[in-house]
């Protein structure tokens, strides 16, 4: 294949897929992924029916061999990556709401111009403009202020898109997941997004051009033109502007909280941190890639391995384990024999670890009651299992869980297992929120319950080759049929579950700039329209002896005044997003839950104290302003 490319993410070497032998329906689940492409115009709908068809007409003439399997459909191949699912609603959500932030303010500008124009409008209406021919020129103005912002937002989105695309080239060849690599990454302004977004500004302007113009359909222009009143504050700011600036606020509420909200869950992750992480090394063996068929192989070759590893310079433990410590793992439902845990048809969970007899010594959990696994735990003597201090302390916590029996995945009748030791608590998890201590962690012995992936969990003396190099040569010696990989220091395996956490809390920080700014320019342009608007009057107040600091009082009363409606829905709809934020994601994060109030409030002093610059700056050049030329204005 060409240099550089990946498939199905970041494989280089393919090998033949050997039909019936390497997949046999008959003994179970394999892990299969059909890839095809599409012909000329065949839509997915298409080919899923077609597919359906195929695979009736198959289950058919074989029904005992294919009973298992469930019906197929055709969807398009990033959809079955773990990377994005869950994404794109998400970020159709946020931006969503971007967007509405960013139309609420262009509206009220858009608005706060044309009344700025009613004098003139009103002079052509006077001169023979019919009202339709009025709503025109206004839609004009605001489609050129909406191209020239298209054509501007398009090349600042060139600009990042080709910095990013060099980012991602700048990584070089290492890592597990190389963008630049993907066959299906295609970032970049094709016809399909210069499409979407054409449509999305032609959205915006209609609505937004056509709201003022629809506004001067229903005004009277001749009246306005006899009564005069340029600069006129009687009518104050108008009920549909003020909808508007409240609409923006209430936004802004609701975005800052889920910005913040998102940005505290992952700012106050717990993140697996392993004292001297450099001195552990992992190496994974798909057991199921190999020649091993059957478990006494497996688990002969894992003796083998965990052997030779021992053997090393600078070794001083192996242990083996399904997944190590912050990597999360295989989870299971559970219910007790002495206690039925079921509740509405659902029980908890726990995560299940295959490990070796040593590997809790290895990663230094403390056997706190009973024994650890031994040579006696194999394969056709009583099922046993080690569990944490966190289960039997939250179901046994008034007595020993030794001899207790626990049944894992209930649903499906599965046996019973005998606990025979209790352990400190390890956290299992990749990352917990600062009030959470994980899910508790269950162990099983391989010779009992042997995974299909093993991890050889190597503590170092010393660091004398790097981790692939020492796995490499162990590999060699044990079978050179067998390959180790994945190798990686501990710290290396911390740093990677680091990263998508601080992606998250970069990309709600980046969030909430966002937000900010687009409500302070809203804040802003609403204080400087009200100033404009009140310059006679100010200049009355003045000339009648009020103090600067009076005059400033009223334009930021009057500011509270408009935005006060907007606050308070804006708090309520903030506090009920941000709990169904944390219901959702299913986190029991008490800290954020308590915090969620106070983050509110804050949010309205942050507003709050927005709406005081924004007034502030818009009127202290008009309260400086000498009386008498505030009164010339007319």
């Amino acid at each position: 294949m060409p240099a550089g490319f990946r498939f199905p993410l970041s494989q280089d070497v393919w090998v033949p897929l050997a039909l019936p032998a390497t997949a046999n329906a008959a003994e179970g689940a394999e892990d299969m992924l059909v890839v095809g492409t599409l012909k000329p115009d065949v839509s997915i709908a298409q080919a899923s029916t077609e597919i359906a068809l195929l695979q009736t007409q198959i289950l058919q003439q074989w029904p005992e061999q294919y009973r298992h399997i469930k019906a197929s459909s055709v969807v398009p191949y990033v959809q079955i990556l773990d990377a994005v699912n869950g994404g794109p609603l998400m970020f159709i959500a946020i931006f969503g709401s971007l967007i509405l932030l960013v139309a609420f303010n262009i509206s009220n500008l858009f608005v706060a111009r044309s009344e700025e124009r009613l004098t003139e409008l009103a002079i052509r209406s006077a001169m023979g403009a019919t009202t339709t021919r009025i709503g025109v020129a206004l839609l004009l103005e605001t489609f050129v202020v909406c191209l020239l912002g298209l054509l501007a937002g398009l090349l600042l989105a060139k600009m990042m898109i080709d910095g990013v695309n060099t980012l991602f080239s700048s990584l070089g060849g290492g890592g597990s997941f190389q963008l630049t690599h993907l066959f299906w990454w295609d970032l970049s302004l094709n016809a399909h997004m210069l499409g979407i977004t054409l449509l999305a500004v032609l959205a915006i302007w209609l609505v937004c051009g056509g709201l003022p113009a629809w506004r001067i359909s229903r005004r009277n222009l001749s009246d306005l033109l006899a009564s005069g009143g340029k600069g006129n504050s009687a009518g104050g700011v108008t009920r549909i502007s003020k909808v508007l600036v409240n609409l923006q606020l209430v936004m802004g509420c609701v975005l800052l909280t889920v910005g913040m909200v998102g940005t505290y869950s992952f700012t106050s992750s717990v993140l697996t941190e392993t004292p001297n992480a450099d001195n552990y090394y992992l190496g994974t063996v798909y057991l199921s890639d190999s020649k091993l068929a059957t478990t006494s192989q497996r688990l002969q070759y894992l003796q083998n391995l965990q052997q030779a590893l021992q053997t090393e310079p600078g070794v001083a433990a192996v242990a083996l384990t399904a997944t190590p410590p912050g990597g999360g793992g295989t989870q299971a439902f559970y219910n007790l024999e002495d206690q039925d845990l079921k509740v509405n048809d659902s029980y908890p969970r726990a995560y299940v670890l295959t490990v070796s007899a040593n590997y809790l010594d290895v990663v230094s959990s403390t056997l706190i009651e009973g024994r650890s696994f031994n040579a006696g735990d194999v394969d056709g003597s009583q099922p046993v299992i080690i569990i944490d201090q966190r289960l039997a302390t939250q179901r046994w916590p008034n007595t020993t869980a030794l001899g207790k029996r626990i049944q894992l995945n209930p649903q499906q009748d599965s046996p019973w297992f005998t606990v025979i030791g209790v352990t400190t608590s390890v956290i299992q998890e990749d990352s917990l929120s600062g009030s959470e201590k994980g899910l508790p962690v269950v162990y099983k012995p391989i010779t009992q319950s042997l995974a299909d992936t093993m991890t050889a969990f190597v503590k170092m003396q010393e660091q004398a080759v790097t981790a692939a190099s020492f796995f490499h040569n162990v590999a060699r010696k044990v079978d050179r049929d067998i390959s180790i990989s994945d190798t990686k220091t501990l710290k290396e395996f911390e740093q990677g579950n680091d990263d998508g956490v601080k992606f998250n809390r970069n990309f709600f920080l980046s969030f909430i700039v966002i937000a900010l700014y687009i409500t302070g320019i809203a804040t802003y342009g609403l204080a400087a329209r009200q100033a404009a608007r009140r310059r006679v009057e100010t200049g009355i107040r003045m000339a009648l002896g009020a103090s600067r600091s009076k005059a400033m009082g009223v334009f930021i009363k009057s500011g509270f005044k408009t935005v006060l409606v907007g606050f308070v829905l804006g708090g309520i709809l903030g506090v009920l997003v941000g709990y169904g934020m944390l219901m959702g994601s299913g986190t029991n994060a008490n800290g954020v839950y308590g915090r969620l109030i106070p983050t509110v409030l804050v949010i309205g002093l942050v507003l709050s104290a927005l709406v005081i610059l924004a007034n502030y700056i818009a009127a202290r050049r008009l309260i400086n302003m000498e009386p008498a030329d505030a009164l010339r204005y007319e």
